[in-house]
Parts: structure tokens; C-alpha cells; sequence
């Protein structure tokens, strides 16, 4: 007996908070200050106001903008070209080639955010080199690192 005074009270609160913000959400868009109020519209045209007056407010403030700030100058970035070298190596057989090949070339390309090295399994050895935003893909010798990074240098765009 004692918990339906406190239900209806939970209950009571409950209610007046959704009034409250049912009140503060709804038709609370400002009307701009150069249009007078017109105090003879009804509610019903009263609500079809606010949804009218934002469209109509932001296209004359977006044309009038732009003649008074100055254009700014569009900066063109380079377009980088990402490089990524894999040497493949047999499955299960431990290679101190490849070990050494991807520590030359990942130490010749320590800086470099657009070169990746990575070794990988595959039925024999090989080395290519792929450039990620053209598709170019190229062969080289076994560890022949001097091919592989005159290639790498002559793709890249930035360095």
C-alpha cells in the first residue's frame, strides 16, 4: 500500500518532465529580426512559419558571405604514391635472405611513410614491388636490392 503514493508521484514527475522538454523542443526557432511578427496568423500557420524561415535565411546569408571575405587560394597537396615491396618466400623454410633483404630495405626506407616492406609465404621466392594508387606492379631479381630501390625511388611521388 505504501509504493502506489510513491508510483504516482514517479509517475506525476515522469509526466512534467516530458512536458517540459516537449515544450522546449517544439517550435523554438527565432524568427529573423528583419521580418515584423505578424500577429494575425493563426497557430496552425504559426508552426508552418519556423519550418519555412530556415530555408529561406541560410541561402541569403551563403550569397552575401562570400563577397565580403576574400576567396582564399586553393593549396594542391601532390598526389603520393604508396609503395609496397613484398618479398615472398616458401612456405616453413626459414630464409636469412629474405631477413636480410627486408632489413635493407626497410632501413633504406626508415623515413619514408610511403614505402612498406613485408615478407610473405608462397610457393618460391620473389620480390615485387606494387605502387597501391596505380596498380603498377614490378618484378625484380632475387635479392637484387639495388633494382628494387632504384625502381621504389624513379615510382615515388614524394619523398
Amino acid at each position: 500500500m505504501q509504493l502506489k503514493p510513491i508510483t504516482a508521484i514517479v509517475v506525476l514527475l515522469l509526466l512534467i518532465a516530458s512536458l517540459l522538454i516537449v515544450g522546449c523542443t517544439t517550435n523554438q526557432i527565432p524568427e529573423p529580426v528583419s521580418e515584423p511578427l505578424n500577429t494575425t496568423t493563426t497557430s496552425a500557420s504559426a508552426s508552418a512559419t519556423p519550418s519555412a524561415t530556415p530555408s529561406a535565411t541560410p541561402s541569403a546569408t551563403l550569397s552575401s558571405t562570400p563577397s565580403q571575405l576574400p576567396t582564399p587560394t586553393p593549396v594542391l597537396k601532390p598526389q603520393c604514391n604508396h609503395v609496397q615491396i613484398i618479398i615472398f618466400h616458401p612456405y616453413g623454410v626459414p630464409c636469412n635472405h629474405c631477413a636480410m633483404m627486408r632489413g635493407m630495405l626497410t632501413q633504406y626506407y626508415a623515413n619514408n611513410p610511403y614505402v612498406a616492406v613485408s615478407v610473405q609465404n608462397a610457393t618460391e621466392n620473389s620480390v615485387v614491388g606494387i605502387v597501391r594508387e596505380t596498380g603498377q606492379a614490378q618484378g625484380f631479381e632475387w635479392a637484387n636490392v639495388n633494382q628494387i630501390e632504384t625502381w621504389t625511388d624513379s615510382v615515388l611521388t614524394c619523398k
